[in-house]
């Protein structure tokens, strides 16, 4: 159901499975590259944290898209989600 919600945000997440072992800020660098390049990735993430219905422990470890963080908790999945796709966050974000 995320995938098709948010099909670019899911191709996003793909990359930062464990196993690529990316660090933070590398990953912040390839959501950046990707925004150029799809402009609407924006909007997917700022609706994936908008909406309830989103997961993020479960996104986050997704047996589709690999394991990128194993949380303990939905609030500690929604932080890492958060510090991942950061900067976007500061900029979509309404807490």
């Amino acid at each position: 159901m995320f995938r098709k919600k948010c099909p670019q945000l899911h191709y996003c997440l793909s990359i930062f499975t464990i196993e690529n072992q990316l660090d933070l800020a590398q990953i912040r660098a390839i959501v950046e590259q990707a925004l150029v390049v799809h402009p609407t990735l924006a909007d997917e993430i700022a609706a994936a944290f908008v909406d309830e219905s989103v997961c993020w422990k479960q996104v986050l470890d997704d047996p589709e898209l690999g394991e990128i963080y194993p949380a303990e908790s939905e609030e500690a999945a929604r932080e890492f989600a958060q510090q991942m796709l950061d900067p976007l966050t500061d900029r979509l974000l309404v807490n």
